[in-house]
């Protein structure tokens, strides 16, 4: 037993690595945060424009670049807290809760901390505190949970033809 709760506490830091990743983009004024996701629509216009060898006018450019700026936002927001979520989730299974208990639990504390991180946000020179970014947020954490069940169930089907051991032991 005291294995396991070792093993339950050190299963605890990709979560808080997670966290502490998330607080710190979160923590970065909006001119930062715009002049990062931005640099990313950059590379993905230079792709498109050598893939397609097409060069938009300016103007043309700027708004495209500004539209793929906010999915690239909101996706990293998605992607973020299904990481997140994933990463609760190890802890969580490794406590013995399975189904749809380890799915709301981990999918709730990504989004409590999602809550607690827009809240953070208010702070921060010009960021503010969305609830769409909270619900974005949310259905990444949804899906992460999710993916994380339905890999271990690939790994326990594994684990019963006796190919993988993933239980953890007494």
């Amino acid at each position: 037993m005291e294995a396991i709760l070792k093993r339950h506490y050190l299963s605890w830091v990709p979560a808080i690595l997670i966290m502490m990743v998330i607080f710190s983009f979160s923590a970065k004024p909006a001119v930062k945060s715009a002049e990062s996701s931005l640099t990313i629509a950059e590379v993905i216009m230079g792709i498109y424009e050598d893939i397609t060898d097409e060069k938009l006018e300016n103007d043309i450019r700027m708004e495209f670049l500004y539209q793929m700026d906010h999915y690239i936002r909101k996706g990293a927001h998605f992607i973020e807290y299904a990481i997140l979520a994933a990463a609760i989730a190890l802890p969580l299974w490794i406590l013995r809760h399975r189904g749809r208990r380890l799915w709301l639990l981990s999918m709730l504390g990504a989004a409590l901390y999602a809550a607690t991180d827009e809240f953070h946000q208010s702070f921060v020179p010009g960021r503010s505190c969305e609830l769409k970014d909270v619900m974005i947020d949310t259905a990444g954490a949804a899906l992460g949970a999710m993916l994380f069940i339905l890999v271990i169930k690939l790994f326990y089907h594994k684990k019963i033809k006796g190919s993988i051991t993933i239980e953890p032991s007494e």
